[in-house]
């Protein structure tokens, strides 16, 4: 039997990722091109393989109309629809609890009222969460979270962003503390006074983005196409022959023209996001094909409801 995995895309608007490196917004909060071309590009790559994923979406892009329709259409595929807090901002564990609250309740009633469904799933903006938000999930009645990066490579990562970033916004915790490079790789129950100390049972279920297993370096699709896409498909085999599930995280960035991404391709920040369109499409096929080769591909909700996370229930570190 093949080990599961998760395929999973943050729907992050082209607004949000220009407003994280310090870039004006302009026109791209209603003629956003993660939502006019990226989600057609990546939804084809799962037809042509019937792979389900599941997509994390921000509350603000919720109040666009053609945004909700083409949710609708998502989810009338069979893709899972999640939480991404309303306004993507960076340093979520920065703002007190009633804000944090207010980024997560928020988003869950634009769902309801735009969409007529409710998440049982969340992932923070920049993998920035503390035990406070878990907490907040729980009594808001989310089954999973999905923010945990694993990695101890975090403030690295935060180093190149500073440099290439017109913003510093982008320093707040983004991708976590370092001590969370000790947290399991597989799903787990995270305890609520420790996030990466596991216990046997728990009010909800954490899915860690995967990383390579012993340096816990990253391999979601920005980072891990520019490390190497041998690095990425050495370490989906690793998973699956140790039968780890995977969480594998695209962007909807990923998806976009070099045309339409403007001032993201030029400059300090080009090296981050400038590579071509057709390369970065031949890449993810690679990746996706892997996954589908090694193994069982579903949704959080979907694995949930058929209670594939009850094998956890008795494990402790």
């Amino acid at each position: 039997m093949s080990p599961t995995a998760f395929v999973q895309i943050d729907l992050d608007g082209l607004w949000s990722v220009r407003e994280c490196y310090g870039l004006e917004v302009g026109t791209a909060f209603e003629d956003d091109p993660v939502y006019l071309e990226g989600i057609e590009r990546f939804a084809a790559l799962l037809d042509r393989r019937k792979l389900s994923t599941t997509f994390f979406v921000t509350g603000k892009d919720l109040e666009i109309e053609r945004k909700c329709a083409a949710l609708k259409d998502i989810a009338a595929a069979g893709h899972e629809l999640a939480n991404h807090s309303y306004s993507h901002i960076l340093g979520l564990t920065t703002l007190d609890d009633a804000a944090i609250e207010q980024e997560i309740t928020k988003t869950q009633h634009m769902f309801e009222s735009r969409l007529g469904m409710t998440p049982i799933g969340f992932r923070a903006p920049g993998y920035d969460i503390d035990e406070r938000i878990l907490r907040i999930l729980h009594t808001s009645g989310f089954k999973y979270d999905s923010s945990l990066l694993p990695t101890y490579w975090g403030f690295v990562m935060r180093v190149v962003d500073r440099h290439i970033s017109r913003s510093r916004k982008r320093t707040k915790r983004q991708f976590g503390k370092t001590s969370y490079g000790k947290a399991p790789l597989h799903p787990y129950f995270p305890d609520p006074s420790d996030i990466i100390r596991l216990v046997p049972e728990g009010p909800l279920i954490e899915l860690p983005v995967s990383v390579t297993p012993f340096f816990r370096l990253p391999i979601h699709f920005g980072a891990g196409i520019k490390m190497g896409l041998g690095h990425v498909l050495r370490t989906l085999k690793t998973y699956a022959k140790r039968n780890i599930e995977l969480n594998y995280v695209f962007h909807g960035v990923d998806f976009v023209g070099m045309d339409s991404l403007g001032e993201l391709a030029k400059g300090r920040l080009g090296k981050m996001f400038a590579t071509s369109l057709e390369k970065r499409m031949n890449a993810a096929a690679k990746i996706l094909d892997t996954i589908r080769a090694l193994f069982d591909v579903t949704t959080p909700r979907r694995w949930i409801d058929e209670g594939g996370h009850e094998k956890y229930r008795t494990l402790r570190q």
